[in-house]
């Protein structure tokens, strides 16, 4: 139990942890905060040394001894690259897993995470192959204008990657049932919700995720897209926020889900590809200047580039997944106005319970927030819920009408 501030029965006055709490909050931001930034480094580290070693110009001539046809000169060149890759991150990955479980949030075995890694790795591999074929096909087609065909391309994949997200790739690493089968009454409660939102989504795709089985900690989304669109809730955060707080939860993800944040993110992203196609279109003309187009030889250098040019808009992606963030939380405040007693104290309490189980930072440095975090800081998020009441100052909503 923290010692919070009360200004009644479940509202904390601000987001507050106790001094052993906030030294292992501290502790564990470093931590986070050297995997991070030295998995950067060693990734990137990697692919200059292959360069330096012309390790693709290496496997494309092993490749050519072997065979001639594209698609499997592309599945001997690209899987050495990322399997490269992945074993020069491989202590980063263990290190993260360690450090997560000395702060109390993975649970699994050593082995279920070794499995889990592979499945990981082998979607890398998988998608990372067929994409690196149709793209250099592209490049050996039309050396000028490849990234503007890319771009095009890139555009339905990205939407049929989304749709089918949550019903192939998530099942991999956790189990699914519909929220109706453990939590009828939940349902009645989104149910009315919904009501007072003015949307409908069918009870089927409301669904409760066995998180417990890896982890201690707190989460709910909103994932797919058309068809597989979708509210998830681990079951971990059905169990630990209670009543009003867990409907605050609700109306935040539902806020993704009646913004149109998925569709908006797919927007965000289309343009991001647009711009890094282009950047590295530019770019690989500088770093591999004599390589013929389409040649294997620029696989680590492609990687590369397009790899600094994402690092480099990192900033820019978490402060628009920010902005969703807050205008989520704003919609669940004015969601559960009337159908839940106080909810912006039942918000902040929410927070307040996912700060301490997640041993969030109250303190973040102001370039953390900028580089590292894609939802504001539980500190403002709190505060913030507390603050918002449109109503009392008789101003009109922002997204749900009175």
């Amino acid at each position: 139990m923290c010692g919070c501030a009360w200004a009644g029965p479940g509202r904390p006055q601000n987001y507050h942890l106790t001094a052993e709490e906030t030294v292992k909050a501290k502790a564990f931001a470093r931590a986070r905060n050297t995997v991070y930034w030295g998995g950067e480094a060693v990734f990137l580290a990697a692919l200059v040394g292959m360069i330096k070693l012309r390790t693709g110009a290496r496997l494309r001539q092993a490749a050519e001894g072997v065979t001639h046809r594209r698609w499997l000169q592309a599945w001997m060149v690209v899987p050495p690259v990322l399997l490269v890759v992945a074993a020069v991150e491989i202590p980063f990955d263990i290190y993260a897993e360690i450090v997560s479980r000395r702060f109390g949030q993975s649970i699994e075995t050593w082995g279920e995470w070794a499995g889990d890694w592979a499945k990981a790795e082998g979607l890398v591999l998988a998608i990372g192959t067929l994409a690196a074929w149709g793209l250099y096909a592209l490049l050996r087609a039309s050396p000028k204008r490849w990234w503007v065909w890319a771009w095009l391309i890139a555009i339905p994949v990205e939407v049929a990657a989304t749709v089918v997200e949550p019903v192939i790739i998530e099942p991999l690493f956790y189990d699914y049932q519909p929220l109706g089968t453990g939590h009828p009454e939940l349902v009645a409660d989104i149910e009315r919700i919904l009501h007072r939102a003015g949307i409908a989504i069918p009870p089927g795709r409301l669904y409760e995720m066995k998180a417990s089985e890896k982890t201690n900690s707190l989460n709910a989304y909103v994932s797919g897209f058309g068809p597989s669109k979708r509210v998830v809730l681990y079951d971990t955060i059905i169990a630990k926020e209670k009543g009003p707080p867990l409907l605050t939860t609700v109306g935040h993800e539902l806020g993704h889900y009646a913004l149109h944040h998925i569709r908006n993110g797919l927007l965000a992203g289309f343009a991001v590809t647009l711009f890094a196609l282009w950047v590295a279109a530019m770019a690989l003309r500088f770093v591999a200047p004599e390589a013929q187009p389409g040649a294997w030889d620029t696989v680590p250098e492609l990687l590369l580039v397009l790899s600094v040019i994402l690092f480099l808009l990192t900033p820019a992606m978490n402060a628009y997944s920010r902005m969703q963030e807050q205008e989520a939380d704003v919609y669940s405040i004015e969601v559960t106005h009337g159908v839940v007693p106080d909810p912006g104290g039942a918000a902040a309490q929410a927070f307040q319970i996912e700060g301490e189980t997640a041993f969030a930072d109250p303190s973040p440095s102001p370039f953390e927030v900028f580089w590292l975090y894609s939802h504001p800081p539980i500190a403002d998020r709190l505060r913030f819920s507390l603050d918002y009441d449109p109503w009392r100052a008789g101003a009109r909503p922002r997204f749900v009408a009175p």
